[in-house]
């Protein structure tokens, strides 16, 4: 008797646990994926983000950046409305369709219009339309301790998918997991790593990655240095790294950062010029900061060899 009280109080708990609604993010927040190429061993790092918002036909969207680890490309926005269905709009794409139904029950189909293959670090557009039926939904304990509702889908290609209340996709490549094949291209396969919240790690899986991505690379996007303070060039063939001023400055800090969020290198100085020997940096895309104790002064990015 008492081990059926404690196995409804158990099952009570999560029922409660998973009635609260989860929104979807509106502030920034990263869907941190993980790849790989199974001949090659190639590693590839993806990252979709929401920085910052816009108008469009009179209501209010979310952007989403796409990070490959070589580029930041505004890709598209999305909302959500009063049904709890996130709307998604490509940017190449004048039409809005259903991204997530976070009112979907069992048995209940979402379609795509639209469809993409991942080939190691390139995004195409093949013509392809898919849908997704929920087998099952159960709540799911997060990294943050939260239990929250999930579903299970299957779709007309055999690809199976994971949504999370607030989070999205967990399965692939995320965020916009829904509208990518999930066949392996050439030996690629990805995995989802983890989501991060207004700084608040979320979700993490622990066997995909030992680490979350951060804020650092969407901060990028929102800051250069406008006023031309500084003059930053990477020489390949030395291997350095070199920061001109042209005005006196106070003592800044230049930290450089690896594709998956480390700090690789840092520096305190007052010197109007330097010159940085990266010459221990393996091969990838960097990105620096420089700052002083209460400003970003100038960030950027570039590609060791």
């Amino acid at each position: 008797m008492k081990k059926l009280f404690l196995l409804t109080s158990i099952l009570f708990s999560l029922s409660l646990n998973a009635q609260n609604y989860h929104p979807f993010p509106d502030t920034t927040s990263i869907w941190h994926t993980v790849g790989m190429n199974g001949f090659s061993h190639t590693n590839y790092i993806f990252n979709f983000g929401i920085e910052g918002d816009t108008m469009i036909n009179s209501k209010k969207y979310f952007k989403i950046f796409r990070d490959f680890g070589y580029d930041l490309i505004y890709l598209g926005a999305l909302r959500e409305n009063e049904n709890k269905q996130i709307l998604f709009k490509l940017l190449e794409d004048s039409s809005e369709f259903v991204l997530y139904d976070f009112n979907l029950t069992v048995g209940d189909s979402i379609f795509y219009p639209v469809g993409y293959v991942l080939s190691g670090n390139h995004w195409n557009n093949i013509p392809f339309k898919s849908y997704r039926v929920v087998t099952s939904i159960d709540s799911i304990l997060l990294h943050n301790n939260e239990y929250r509702k999930r579903w299970k889908l299957s779709g007309n290609y055999g690809q199976f998918d994971e949504w999370v209340e607030g989070i999205g996709s967990i399965n692939w490549l995320g965020l916009l997991n829904p509208l990518i094949s999930d066949f392996s291209w050439g030996g690629d396969t990805y995995a989802f790593g983890c989501f991060k919240e207004s700084d608040e790690i979320i979700y993490f899986d622990s066997t995909v990655c030992n680490y979350c991505m951060g804020s650092y690379i969407l901060n990028v996007l929102n800051y250069t240095d406008s006023r031309k303070h500084f003059n930053v060039s990477y020489n390949p063939s030395e291997k350095t790294l070199s920061i001109n001023s042209n005005r006196e400055v106070e003592n800044f800090s230049i930290s450089i950062i690896n594709s998956v969020g480390q700090t690789v290198y840092y520096n305190s100085t007052k010197s109007q010029n330097l010159n940085i020997n990266l010459s221990k940096l393996i091969k990838g895309i960097y990105f620096y900061r420089i700052s002083n104790n209460t400003d970003n002064l100038a960030t950027g990015k570039f590609t060791t060899n």
